[in-house]
């Protein structure tokens, strides 16, 4: 299904059958949605999964994985663990199935690039390597 549209209104009315939506809280993710691709790409995995196996046929025959599906960059963070480790890594795993590993690792870069190109990922060689000191 490449209909954006389509398939919006057919995911928000299958999650519509198995919750109750907010209105106004949709309303709000569509406006969100609407301001760049990145935060478009935030949104929307399920038109993600429709389209990953058409794009990138070539990599769906890579060994599936239990993945994260909806992975990009700001899915990953740090917290402390119960005896107060530092801990990094992925942080949500709302949309999380079984599918081919490479469909994480396609979707992060995208991600990347397209938070790269809003803007939202500004980071200098100084930058890194000061943040890197700090955590250690």
């Amino acid at each position: 299904m490449n209909n954006i549209v389509k398939s919006t209104r057919l995911f928000e009315e299958g999650l519509g059958r198995r919750l109750k939506i907010v209105e106004a809280d949709l309303a709000k993710k569509h406006r969100e949605m609407a301001l760049a691709p990145f935060r478009f790409l935030r949104g929307t995995f399920y038109p993600w999964a429709e389209v990953f196996p058409l794009v990138c046929e070539d990599l769906m025959d890579a060994p599936l994985v239990f993945g994260v599906g909806d992975l990009h960059i700001e899915n990953y963070g740090t917290w402390r663990d119960c005896e107060g480790r530092l801990i990094w890594g992925i942080n949500d795993f709302d949309e999380g199935c079984e599918l081919p590993y490479t469909n994480d690792l396609v979707r992060l870069a995208a991600s990347a690039r397209l938070a790269v190109d809003d803007g939202n990922l500004r980071i200098s060689k100084e930058d890194y390597r000061r943040d890197i000191n700090r955590l250690m």
